[in-house]
């Protein structure tokens, strides 16, 4: 299995984190209320096309229909407008047909190239083989970017045969998240993947691709977890001084300090 994370800070000079990157850190995951949402889109999507809309206006309906964050992928990646189109039409197929309580069986009866358009939509290199996949990994390929499903609960979410991880996770408690937020506000995008990367693992502890997912090591559900991370990781700043640059050091005590801070610890 591959096994993607949260990526580490890049190289290039400082900006505000990106709507897109924020988006795709704290993915949700969707209820019936998302289904219905999508299949009365693409419908309307539908009739608007074969009445003639602006092609202009069809391209924003189809962007509106899967996701700003969905969107925001395919535009980084230069995905053209066809593959959308056909990855659109493979959802609603799979939400008109119960097809989520079977991906795998869904996913096996596409043509080869509605396959690829999954992949493609996916950002997945290796072509995509459903009778090797998971459930979880199967659903997770018939949701737009920015949503997915974590069926046995292990705090990471397979996409295909990729394991990917977020931060917050979908259960920290709503304070937390917001409080989160407020500490990274104006962030730049390596900087928030960073911390995001070293906040998951405190909560959750590190997984061995191909092994079975240890024990969380503090309980994700509970604001006083992400305290606890907090304080661990400002203790672990002084330890790793003299692995790090004395620039990497101090910003990295000043952010943990200052988490702690609007944490309220």
């Amino acid at each position: 299995m591959s096994h993607t994370e949260i990526a580490p800070a890049s190289g290039g000079a400082p900006a505000s984190s990106s709507p897109s990157v924020r988006r795709q850190l704290g993915t949700r995951t969707p209820d019936q209320d998302f289904y219905q949402a999508f299949l009365a889109a693409h419908q309307r999507n539908a009739a608007a096309s074969t009445a003639g809309a602006d092609p202009a206006a069809a391209v924003q309906a189809l962007q509106g229909e899967l996701g700003e964050a969905q969107s925001d992928s395919f535009a980084m990646r230069g995905i053209d407008i066809a593959t959308q189109r056909i990855y659109a039409e493979v959802l609603n197929r799979a939400y008109s047909s119960q097809a989520m309580a079977n991906p795998r069986a869904f996913l096996q009866s596409l043509s080869p190239q509605a396959l690829d358009a999954v992949r493609l939509s996916h950002s997945l290199a290796a072509p995509i083989r459903p009778g090797e996949l998971s459930d979880e990994g199967a659903a997770n390929l018939l949701l737009p970017v920015g949503y997915t499903v974590d069926l046995n609960h292990d705090g990471m979410e397979e996409i295909g045969a990729a394991l990917t991880s977020h931060f917050p996770p979908r259960d920290a408690p709503a304070a937390f998240v917001d409080q989160w937020q407020a500490a990274t506000a104006g962030m730049d995008d390596g900087e928030l993947m960073t911390y995001s990367f070293q906040m998951y693992h405190a909560i959750y502890g590190f997984r061995i691709a191909g092994q079975p997912a240890p024990p969380p090591r503090l309980p994700s559900d509970q604001y006083a977890s992400y305290v606890s991370a907090a304080r661990l990781l400002l203790d672990n700043v002084a330890l790793s001084r003299p692995y790090n640059t004395p620039a990497r050091s101090e910003a990295d005590q000043r952010f943990f300090t200052h988490l702690l801070a609007v944490l309220g610890a």
